[in-house]
């Protein structure tokens, strides 16, 4: 159990450190326009969802980049061809690039650690 408890607390302190060097890295804010959106279908108990993700592009240095972001939505006119976005990049990788925020992946980050901290604590009474 305590080897559980520490392989969890692992974890979730790798995805913190991932977390806070994309923050620390990618700070610098620009905009970039989006030039399309990928749709994907999930199927599920007869129920056709789709979700839209931006690609966009954004130019640094005079150098063109494109990238796919890691959020899509539900909803097909939350992002437009053609719509200007601000997005964070690194300066010194700018092909390293963030759009929006990834709130979701420091609270799971934060739950990994104190719930492994947890088993080890009571492992240890």
């Amino acid at each position: 159990m305590l080897v559980f408890g520490i392989i969890i607390c692992v974890i979730g302190l790798l995805l913190l450190a991932a977390y806070l060097s994309d923050i620390l890295l990618c700070r610098t804010r620009i905009d970039a326009v989006i030039v399309r959106c990928k749709t994907k279908k999930f199927y599920f108990r007869g129920v056709t969802r789709t979700e839209y993700t931006p690609v966009f592009t954004y130019t640094v240095d005079g150098k063109s980049y494109t990238a796919t972001a890691y959020r899509s939505t539900k909803d097909p006119d939350r992002f437009r061809k053609g719509q200007t976005i601000q997005v964070c990049i690194n300066p010194r990788r700018p092909a390293s690039v963030r759009y929006g925020s990834y709130i979701g992946f420091l609270v799971s980050a934060l739950i990994l650690i104190a719930l492994g901290a947890g088993i080890i604590v009571l492992w240890m009474l």
